[in-house]
């Protein structure tokens, strides 16, 4: 079994998704149709249900996982990292071919040493002025990585969504197969919550790079838990096959993952996922699709900066494959 680094970074980053579910065909961004004019602007997402109030809050606790468990994940392949050392990626976003964000995935120093070491990863994104009109974003996340196993260790969350702003930080707890989350909205409101999982568990950001430390190849099977969007989700898929990909960061040879995501606690709410990452050997996430309440959102890799590679000159066209 294989993991898979979930759309719903994106997702989050830019729109909730309603709660139907959501699937759509991975079109190239070069074919798709002109965007449709963009309508009102949407509400605030919820704030997450705990019955806690501002202070000290005491966790709520969750069902236990409604679905079976998966099997284990692999460990990582021996040896550095595909991404050791310094990295920053950068990405565009789009909503139904109309440009929506751009996106930053950034390594931080190591810290601590040993058992203790953990690698930080920072990730920051905004809409831009013309789709703030529709859906104002500003996000900062944190992840921390056990620096050893990539395995999730810490997830901080800060988000603006249409003036309204709430940070979360979750602890995942992997002997006890437990994630525990505290949240806290600006202007009042707090609580904490328990997720139990009955299998892997990884973060959003981090999972990009845990998958991207794993031994690929075409008809691996995946399945793990994710924590996104303030809740634990089932991923499951499949690596399709190989494609070409030519984006403003370069052509790339890439394997191409598809999956399902789907809500712990509210199994009829499920999205599509789907994933493409070079085949070589710094597996960099070349471009990744998913839906939301307003259509299509796809995240393009649009430079790289690392001491072995820089991005080439932007290419006017879209990408292809």
């Amino acid at each position: 079994m294989i993991a898979l680094a979930p759309l719903t970074l994106l997702v989050c980053l830019v729109a909730p998704a309603s709660n139907a579910t959501a699937s759509t065909a991975p079109v190239p961004i070069a074919s798709m149709s002109p965007a449709p004019a963009l309508s009102k602007a949407a509400p605030a997402p919820p704030v997450p249900s705990a019955s806690a109030q501002p202070g000290a809050p005491a966790a709520t606790p969750s069902a236990a996982p409604p679905f079976a468990a998966c099997a284990p994940l692999p460990e990582i392949t021996p040896g550095p990292p595909p991404f050791a050392g310094v990295e920053k990626l950068s990405f565009d976003i789009d909503v139904t071919g109309a440009a929506a964000a751009t996106m930053t995935m950034e390594l931080l120093p190591r810290r601590g040493r040993g058992q203790n070491a953990r690698q930080p990863i920072l990730v920051q994104s905004s809409t831009n002025t013309f789709f703030a009109k529709v859906r104002q974003v500003k996000a900062r996340l944190v992840s921390e990585i056990d620096a050893r196993t990539l395995r999730a260790h810490r997830l901080r969350e800060e988000i603006e969504f249409n003036g309204r702003a709430f940070s979360q930080e979750a602890r995942f707890k992997s002997d006890a197969k437990l994630v525990s989350t505290q949240w806290q909205a600006k202007g009042g409101g707090s609580g904490a919550r328990d997720w139990p999982t009955n299998s892997d568990t990884l973060d959003y950001v981090g999972a990009f790079y845990f998958f991207r430390a794993l031994p690929l190849k075409v008809g691996d099977a995946f399945c793990f838990d994710v924590l996104a969007m303030r809740r634990l989700w089932r991923v499951e898929g499949t690596v399709k096959g190989r494609e070409h990909a030519s984006t403003p960061a370069g052509e790339f040879s890439t394997l191409h993952l598809a999956g399902k995501a789907t809500r712990h606690d509210k199994p009829a709410d499920s999205r599509e996922l789907h994933l493409w990452l070079s085949d070589d050997a710094r597996r960099l996430p070349v471009a990744a699709m998913g839906v939301i309440d307003l259509g299509a959102i796809r995240a393009i890799l649009s430079g790289v900066d690392r001491p072995d590679l820089k991005s080439a000159p932007a290419r006017p066209t879209g990408m292809e494959w």
